[in-house]
């Protein structure tokens, strides 16, 4: 049961990270077979006819191959210029509380509370952590 789940799990995993290539992919092979079926079909009735274009018909026939080809790569592998001049991302600005933070400081009330561990802390200007004073004392040597 936990090798089923274990590969239940793997599979959806995979499935919606390589969705989009997956289903394109399939679909690229499907216009493949589809222009190859359309294409015998014509070549045999250009041969019962005796009459059509044979070199028109590959010459299609290349073409439609072709033009799926870069359909699909350009689906799933954009060109950085085409992709950052076709859509740009708005940018988001953080919400108003947090401008206000940034903007004004919080204001610590001057009466001291003797008891408050905490207020010597609150009242530095900038804080260091162990790392900083390690990088610090190294810098020094």
């Amino acid at each position: 049961m936990i090798n089923f789940l274990a590969k239940s799990m793997f599979v959806t995993v995979v499935w919606r990270r390589y969705k989009r290539l997956i289903v394109s992919t399939a679909l690229l092979f499907v216009a493949y077979f589809l222009v190859a079926l359309i294409h015998d079909d014509y070549m045999e009735y250009a041969r019962t006819a005796n009459s059509g274009n044979l070199a028109g018909a590959y010459l299609l026939k290349w073409a439609v191959l072709l033009a799926a080809t870069v359909i699909y790569y350009l689906v799933n592998f954009p060109v950085p210029s085409l992709r950052g001049t076709a859509k740009k991302r708005p940018v988001k600005k953080p919400p108003l509380s947090r401008q206000k933070i940034k903007e004004a400081p919080a204001q610590i009330p001057e009466e001291r509370d003797s008891a408050d561990p905490f207020d010597s802390i609150r009242r530095k200007k900038k804080l260091k952590a162990r790392g900083d004073a390690l990088l610090h004392q190294e810098k020094q040597k």
